[in-house]
C-alpha cells in the first residue's frame, strides 16, 4: 500500500468518534512519524510498534482494532518489499 493508502486510513479512524482520545493522540503521533525526515524503515518500524500498543487498549472497539491490524498488515507488508 501506497503512503497515500496508509495515511488515509490514519485520518479515518482519527475521524472516527468511537475511537479514544488517547489512540486518537498515538495515531497523530504515527502521521508525524510518516511526515519526518527518517529513513523509510525506521519510520515504518516505529509506526508498527506505536499501533500495536494502541491495538491492545480495551477501550478501543473491535471495528477500530481490527482497523489498526489492517493498517500494520500493510506496513509489513511493505516492509517485506524493502
Amino acid at each position: 500500500m501506497e503512503k497515500s493508502g496508509v495515511i488515509a486510513l490514519i485520518e479515518g479512524l482519527i475521524e472516527d468518534r468511537g475511537v479514544p482520545q488517547r489512540i486518537k493522540s498515538t495515531l497523530e503521533e504515527s502521521l508525524e512519524m510518516l511526515n519526518s525526515g527518517s529513513s523509510p524503515n525506521e519510520k515504518i518500524s516505529h509506526i508498527i510498534s506505536v499501533l500495536d500498543d494502541a491495538s491492545s487498549n480495551p477501550n478501543l472497539s473491535m471495528g477500530a482494532r481490527t482497523h489498526i491490524w489492517n493498517i500494520v498488515s500493510s506496513l509489513e507488508g511493505e516492509m517485506a518489499k524493502k
